[in-house]
């Protein structure tokens, strides 16, 4: 019971910093302008050393991942649901080696719903550049989905790694 409390107020931290952060965003930051030839491209800039600069712009992301499938917005917000329905599923029945990872998974997926019921898309703004390289905006919510999917690559690899050693014995 008690692992259950810290899991919900984890996820709720999470989901506040990733609810809070895309407001601000909403309402402090400029969008994106394409055609803005230098940095910080319109939006407000954080750093640029050398090469590698990063700013904050607001991108209204109405498709997946970098924006693929934007003219589909109103069927992904129901395949964005189902995700999140099967992670809870698969949540509730896993082990308590996977459940930080899959927390992380599920806020991130969670904000990313609610931002398409709040705003009518997903709110994208940090933005990388290496180079000549400009990475694909992205928000905390897709922070926390890919730390929760290396997590549970990691997880699966060290026990995986901890039962062949065992076997060798």
């Amino acid at each position: 019971m008690k692992n259950k409390k810290y899991l919900i107020l984890l996820f709720l931290s999470l989901l506040s910093i990733d609810m809070i952060s895309k407001y601000l965003t909403f309402l402090y930051i400029p969008k994106m302008n394409i055609f803005h030839p230098f940095y910080p491209y319109g939006g407000i800039g954080i750093f640029k050393i050398y090469k590698v600069s990063l700013s904050l712009n607001y991108v209204a992301n109405k498709g997946i991942a970098w924006g693929f499938f934007s003219n589909y917005s109103d069927y992904i917000v129901f395949i964005r649901i189902f995700v999140v329905v099967g992670v809870v599923f698969y949540s509730i029945y896993s082990k308590i080696l996977y459940k930080i990872p899959i927390i992380l998974i599920l806020t991130g997926a969670v904000g990313n719903v609610l931002d398409y019921f709040l705003y009518g898309h997903v709110i994208d703004m940090i933005h990388f550049k290496f180079g000549s390289f400009s990475y694909p905006l992205f928000n905390f919510a897709d922070i926390l989905i890919t730390l929760g999917i290396v997590g549970i690559i990691f997880t699966k690899k060290e026990k995986n790694e901890n039962r062949d050693y065992i076997c060798r014995k």
